[in-house]
């Protein structure tokens, strides 16, 4: 299993839809495991990137 971490700005995210790069359902689980992570360090604030994780 590969764990990989990669970043996009959030400008870019309706061209990575647009373009079938990124699925809605993969980003509505890339904010909610974004703001989890946020939650549990006490830490949640915008940030200019999402992170997308993929596991291959």
């Amino acid at each position: 299993m590969i764990n990989e971490i990669v970043f996009y700005p959030l400008h870019q995210l309706s061209a990575l839809i647009k373009n079938k790069t990124i699925s809605s359902k993969e980003l509505i689980t890339i904010f909610h495991d974004h703001i989890s992570t946020y939650e549990k360090k006490n830490q949640l604030h915008y940030r200019p990137e999402i992170c997308r994780r993929i596991i291959g």
